[in-house]
């Protein structure tokens, strides 16, 4: 049988159409169906199948249950040439069968109603698919404005918005399968229901493209596209956006997710997890138009994968906010990986803000083996903020390669504005300044294994927190080369400053530094260490600093070095070459010395091959494999070879040596008494000063000569 009206069904005149335990073929309505007062008024109802339902008008509830709607065990299909407009009455402009559902076709908006389940298109079993020519609207009625499907859902189509309502999950999409696809030609809205404007699919998720924006709300879940299973990619044409809910304006799949495109902004909310992309599986790719940006809530404004996180791009800056507890994984701001991230490209600046790790960038951060990051580009500044780690790159394995288009700056956070790697780090390229903070660890670089190289176009300045301002690497650092200055904190009163502005190295290859090496001053009665210093526990092969070497009456400016891990035969070079076009004030080159403890692993053998200094040598000490005796200062009589503690090396047939040594300038140490200078070693090929064109005859063989050089008898060639 078929039923085929060309007027409207008006629940007032029909109360129950429908075969009680028949099928009906075809159903035709010229007009609209809307429900009335009455329970199942202006409704169609078949204990079997229904065919084919067209609705040339709307399908509109009423107060009653069930009021203006459509009931089938299975449905061939449904077309409304109007809306779907749900009313006060439980169940009322509902599209309902515990069977499969065919295609449905609706031109205007689906829209909830005060009524629970209202406005509904639900089956029990599988879904073909769903077109909505207008919107999806939720009401104050749990589920209102809703479609679902108990299985499969096939791909949904929705020309306008999806909006939630004030009821649990109302204007929203679930599947109790999988979802084919879903395109939404406007924004998917939360509102004041929990789980409102919401889109879930315990299974896989096809192709998700909505031309507007995802928004979350201050109710859980709002605003949010989630799959326990993979997704297959997502597009979203505006912004996403978290807000005060937990997981709201979210993203997240537990298994794979395929590349994500966001063409606005990422924002966090208060709520934690808001305004995020999470994946527990792989993350294909990431790329965002915008910034990603963090709030209060936990790990709010961040792109997190499981897996293997890809490309990541974006566009604007990369922001942290202010959730102030937790750890890497809880970052505001971010980009985190618990293994390998295949590359990092920001086109603004990566900010750290008052939170813990907020403005972070991490791979391997689970347990496990270590996890590497592949390149990271990034246009503007690396900038730490208040929070512990915040403004951080970070890779629990090796890091590729880093490139920075201006600075990067500490702040008050430990180690905030800071790159580290826990094994090998490529070549890292800042082109303005490396500037420390006011707390330990601000504004560093650091590898706990080799760094390929470091480049930096400004200054390496030190901050009045420790370690800040400064460059480490356990192994050999290759090249480094700073266009600037190196330049030591300084500190006063009782604070404890040291390594500040400092770079500390297994080894350096070349060493390149177009300004000066500057020490800070000491006026604490705190130690006070290393402010304005280059250390390395193996050799420095050359280094010229076309600047000067300066440090003040407080402090010296430092360069040290051990001596060759493996020395080839009576050759020990700590310092293969040194060039300064400047002066030398207030400095001292000391090889022989570890610099991770300075009284173990140290080197009576440790040789500096030609130093050319163009400028003045001033209160300064040039020394190799020699330690200052009781008086504390080189160029005296108690000047002793290197010995002590830890067993230091000092081999029979090495001995320690100066290759030969030329200064452009003057040789002077201090008017007064109280202190003294000297060059020290077991053996100084030639010394040269040109200012007074001056070649000092040295007596060739070791130990065998000892003179004063200068006008104020406090600077001493000294042969141990």
């Amino acid at each position: 049988a078929s039923l085929t009206t060309k007027t409207d069904v008006v629940g007032a005149h029909i109360n129950v159409i429908g075969g009680v335990n028949g099928t009906l073929a075809a159903v035709t309505i010229g007009g609209s169906l809307i429900g009335g007062s009455g329970d199942r008024s202006g409704y169609i109802e078949s204990t079997g199948n229904l065919g084919a339902v067209k609705i040339t008008g709307d399908a509109r509830g009423g107060a009653g249950f069930r009021s203006g709607g459509i009931v089938g065990g299975k449905i061939a299909s449904i077309t409304i040439g109007g809306a779907l407009v749900g009313a006060g009455g439980d169940e009322s402009a509902e599209i309902y069968a515990p069977g499969d559902i065919g295609p449905v076709s609706i031109l205007g908006s689906v829209t909830g109603g005060t009524g629970q389940y209202s406005g509904i298109v639900w089956s029990d079993a599988k879904l073909a698919s769903v077109t909505i020519g207008g919107s999806l609207v939720g009401g104050i009625g749990s589920e209102s404005g809703y479609i679902f499907s108990g299985s499969d859902m096939g791909a949904v189509k929705i020309t306008g918005d999806v909006r939630g309502g004030g009821g649990f999950a109302a204007g929203s999409i679930a599947s109790g399968g999988k979802l084919a696809g879903l395109t939404i030609g406007g924004s998917l809205i939360g509102a004041a229901g929990g789980n409102s404007g919401s889109v879930f699919a315990p299974s896989d998720m096809g192709a998700v493209q909505i031309t507007g924006s995802v928004i979350g709300s201050n109710a859980g879940g709002t605003g949010r596209i989630q799959t326990s299973g993979k997704l297959a990619s997502v597009t979203i044409g505006g912004s996403l956006i978290g807000s005060g809910g937990q997981s709201t304006g979210k993203v997240e799949s537990f298994l794979d997710m395929g590349a994500m495109t966001v063409k606005g902004d990422v924002i966090g909310g208060s709520g934690n997890f808001s305004g995020a992309v999470s994946s527990e599986a792989k993350l294909a790719s990431v790329t965002i138009g915008g910034s990603l940006i963090g709030s209060s809530g936990q790990a709010s404004g961040q792109v997190f994968s499981n897996g293997t996180l890809g490309p990541v791009v974006i566009t604007g800056d990369v922001r942290g906010g202010s959730f102030a507890a937790g750890s890497e994984t809880q970052a505001t701001g971010a980009v985190v990986s618990n293994a390998n991230i295949t590359s990092v490209t920001i086109g603004g600046s990566l900010i750290g803000g008052a939170g813990v790790y907020s403005g972070l960038l991490a791979s391997g951060l689970a347990n496990g083996p270590l996890k590497d990051m592949g390149a990271v580009k990034i246009t503007g500044d690396v900038r730490g903020g208040g929070g512990v780690g915040s403004g951080r790159v970070q890779s629990n394995g090796k890091l590729a390669s880093l490139t920075i288009g201006r600075s990067l700056v500490g702040s008050s956070g430990s180690e905030s504005g800071s790159v580290v790697s826990f094994q090998d780090m490529g070549a890292v390229n800042i082109k303005g300044d490396v500037i420390g903070g006011s707390i330990t660890g601000a504004g560093f670089i650091a590898s706990s294994a080799k760094i390929a190289s470091v480049t930096i176009g400004g200054s390496l300045i030190g901050g009045s927190g420790s370690l800040s301002g400064s460059i480490f690497s356990v192994g050999e650092l290759t090249t480094l080369t700073i266009t600037g200055d190196i330049r030591g904190g300084s500190a006063s009163g009782s604070a404890q400053l040291n390594d500040s502005g400092s770079v500390t190295a297994g080894r350096i290859a070349t060493l390149t530094l177009g300004g000066s090496l500057i020490a800070g001053t000491d006026a604490t009665t705190a130690l006070f260490t290393n402010n304005g210093a280059i250390r390395v526990t193996n050799d420095i092969a050359s280094a010229t600093i076309k600047g000067s070497i300066i440090g003040n009456s407080t402090h010296r400016a430092l360069i040290t070095a051990r001596g060759q891990l493996t020395p080839a035969g009576t050759t020990d070079l700590a310092i293969g070459k040194l060039t300064v076009t400047g002066r030398v004030e207030h400095g001292l080159i000391h090889a022989g010395i570890n610099p991770n403890d300075s009284t173990t692993g140290r080197n009576a053998d440790a040789q500096i091959g030609p130093v050319v200094i163009s400028g003045d040598w001033i209160a300064s000490s040039l020394v190799a494999g020699a330690l200052a005796g009781v008086d504390g200062q080189f160029g005296t009589g108690d000047d002793v070879k290197i010995s002590g503690g830890g067993s230091p090396k000092d081999a029979a047939t090495v001995f320690s040596k100066i290759t030969s040594i030329v200064i452009g300038g003057e040789v002077l140490g201090t008017v007064g008494a109280g202190d003294h200078f000297g060059f020290v070693a077991e053996n100084i090929g030639s010394f040269k000063v040109k200012a007074g064109t001056s070649t000092f005859p040295m007596i060739a063989g070791n130990s065998n000569d000892d003179f004063l050089v200068g006008l104020l008898g406090d600077l001493r060639v000294n042969e141990i």
